[in-house]
């Protein structure tokens, strides 16, 4: 259906130093065997600020020695190669996930388009990004069981709907159009 899919993230941030990552500071390229990186397993990939953060292998690409990886603490998604993921502390493993992965309701791609476009993402990016936001759940996909819901940017005191701000922008459509 083409829905914006993206992570909602909560209060703290769970950042990993290298100490906590259970690889000897003096082989930081000792790499997790393909075994051990199953879909499904948290594990910690680096950040463009040298720290660590928690994600779960979503799929493997067996061809280029890739993995997709949902980032658990941050939302979003990025593809990696394996010998980047580092296995992570037990105690790491009992801490809730930080961002809820949701879909924006009654929103959807433009006509004849699959997906939404760069422009779509670049919007949701800049009316998100660094805001305090409101998200009412109206609803549950059928197809992935995600949240629906109509995201709020909470500007002063005034409330911006970021679902109706890109069908305003023409980068979306209503889905009940």
């Amino acid at each position: 259906m083409g829905l914006i899919q993206f992570g909602l993230r909560f209060h703290y941030d769970v950042k990993i130093t290298a100490r906590e990552t259970e690889i000897p500071r003096k082989n930081p390229l000792v790499v997790c065997a393909a075994f051990w990186a199953e879909v499904g397993t948290i594990c910690a990939a680096p950040a463009l600020d040298g720290a660590w953060l928690r994600a779960q292998v979503n799929r493997h690409f067996e061809e280029t020695g890739e993995v997709e990886l949902r980032y658990v603490d941050y939302g979003g998604y990025d593809r990696v190669k394996i010998n980047q993921l580092r296995k992570i502390r037990s105690d790491f493993l009992s801490l809730p996930f930080q961002a809820a992965e949701v879909l924006l309701d009654n929103v959807v791609p433009l006509a004849d388009e699959d997906h939404f476009s760069p422009q779509a993402d670049a919007a949701v990016a800049e009316m998100t990004k660094g805001a305090v936001l409101v998200a009412q759940a109206t609803d549950y996909d059928s197809a992935t069981g995600l949240p629906l819901v109509e995201l709020w940017n909470l500007m002063g005191d005034e409330m911006l709907s970021v679902n109706r701000a890109l069908v305003e922008r023409g980068l979306a459509q209503r889905l009940d159009q």
